[in-house]
């Protein structure tokens, strides 16, 4: 099974959703390539990575780099619609997995002849995540009579492998600053509600420390923080510091408004590992001749900007200090402090890793890094960890042969498929079925042109359930019925 409308073992064909629409990419060999997905896969696919595979006994091998372009098709399922809809499941033989997307690979000439990664060149992948999750580990699918089954775990590389860049600007930093002070038109009337403003004395303290160490009579004063995305897009806008609404909300609008170009944060490695230091006292340095470094692969992934800015007494905005930037990703809390100490603020960042900076806190990646040494199905998982749990063999009624039964486990994101007893059987069986587990009970079936649906929330124990009850469905109904299992 190579493709995700292939049929099923149990002889129901992949009519439940059209096939899952193919991206294609042209990669040129003498290039290093990077491609984005529709569904936020990033590839970096490195120069002279293909060569045209022979057919023969076991996996194909790619032969010389090619001269000519090649198409690499892409295709994703992250959702669990996707998943179901397709027929794909997270097993590894008899574990289950827990699944944060699954991937297929495809690479042609522009004749058709199919081609392989040669010997040496890997992927760099990444695969989003919401909330990325420890252990994930890269699968490779085999096709098997039950669909593909995911072997061969490739751990996630280390991000200390990694060398981080930041997002800047694409325009300059004095011309952004000239453009927001333009926008924000502080003007004379703005300072007159300001110092109209009644303040408590530790917010009258406050505004004297900044005004005492930036030699600047202040009336607000403040720092932004900018969400960029992968893409080089603002994301998100958190202003912290400034307390009057009105000049916080104008702020806010503005940056949203007239957000500036970046060019997107990123990682770039995987840098080799070191080499152990030799022994300068024993051993006697050798001359090596001088090789120019190849580029290292860059990854484009989510980062925060910020600055600092206060509104003087003379009616102008000052701009104080340069412009930070980290790799990560802008979340602001509900409980999100208003202000802060500068003083306090600077030290946090020299003591704490950078991300993490007065309330805006950033997740690491947004998604898992891996090096793929070949094509086909990829699925990012990990173990479902029922290690503990005693293993039953679970079954359900089914109603007509050719009807296909999965379980979709509550506290895990994994798919297990049913297994007939024998050809026409209408009982699906779950082996090794870890006891006492929450699960949601799927079935399809097709009759006269018509897709029904079952579902049925489960605590899996020894035994057979009763007969499942179906109810017809459209596509729409299908795809709105499964995610809700999300």
């Amino acid at each position: 099974m190579d493709s995700a409308g292939a049929e099923a073992a149990d002889g129901l064909p992949d009519y439940l959703a059209p096939e899952k629409p193919v991206q294609s990419f042209e990669v040129l060999p003498g290039r290093d390539t990077l491609l984005y997905g529709a569904e936020g896969t990033v590839l970096w696919v490195p120069a002279y990575a293909f060569g045209a595979a022979r057919p023969g006994a076991g996996p194909a091998r790619p032969t010389d780099s090619l001269a000519g372009p090649v198409t690499l098709q892409l295709r994703e399922f992250y959702s669990l619609p996707d998943i179901l809809l397709h027929n794909l499941t997270t097993t590894s033989g008899t574990d289950v997995l827990e699944t944060g997307g699954m991937l297929h690979l495809q690479a042609q000439t522009a004749t058709g002849q199919p081609c392989a990664l040669r010997p040496g060149k890997e992927l760099l992948l990444r695969m989003p995540a919401a909330r990325p999750l420890p252990g994930m580990q890269l699968y490779t699918g085999v096709p098997t009579a039950r669909g593909v089954d995911w072997q061969r775990p490739v751990p996630a590389l280390n991000r200390q492998r990694f060398r981080e860049v930041g997002p800047q600007l694409r325009g300059t930093q004095a011309a952004f600053y000239q453009q927001l002070r333009r926008s924000l038109a502080f003007s004379a009337a703005d300072v007159d509600r300001l110092l109209a403003r009644p303040r408590s004395r530790a917010e009258r303290q406050q505004l004297r420390s900044w005004t005492t160490s930036r030699r600047t009579r202040l009336l607000e004063f403040g720092r932004v923080t900018l969400g960029i995305d992968a893409q080089g897009r603002v994301t998100g806008v958190n202003v912290l510091g400034i307390r009057d609404e009105a000049l916080r909300l104008a702020l806010d609008a503005t940056l949203r408004r007239q957000a500036p170009a970046f060019v997107p944060a990123a990682l770039l490695g995987p840098l080799p590992p070191r080499k152990a230091h030799s022994n300068v006292l024993t051993e006697v340095p050798r001359r090596r001749r001088w090789v120019k470094a190849a580029p290292l692969p860059q990854v484009p992934v989510a980062g925060v900007w910020l600055f600092d800015l206060g509104f003087g007494r003379d009616g102008r905005v000052r701009f104080f200090g340069d412009d930070r930037s980290f790799v990560g990703q802008l979340s602001t809390p509900a409980n999100a402090i208003r202000s802060f100490d500068t003083r306090q603020a600077r030290q946090f960042l020299r003591q704490t890793p950078a991300g993490d900076l007065n309330a805006t806190s950033v997740d690491s990646l947004g998604g898992y890094l891996f090096s793929a040494a070949g094509l086909g199905w990829i699925n990012c998982d990990r173990s479902a960890r029922f290690a503990s749990q005693k293993r039953v063999q679970f079954g359900v009624e089914t109603p007509a042969a050719g009807t296909r039964a999965v379980l979709v486990f509550r506290r895990v994101r994994g798919v297990v498929p049913g297994i007939g007893q024998d050809a026409g059987a209408t009982r699906q069986l779950f082996y090794a079925a870890p006891e006492g587990e929450p699960a949601t009970l799927v079935a399809f079936k097709r009759d006269k042109g018509i897709t029904y649906l079952a579902t049925r929330a489960v605590v899996l124990s020894e035994g057979v359930a009763p007969e499942l009850s179906f109810r017809p469905v459209t596509p729409e109904e299908l795809r709105a019925a499964l995610a809700q299992l999300e």
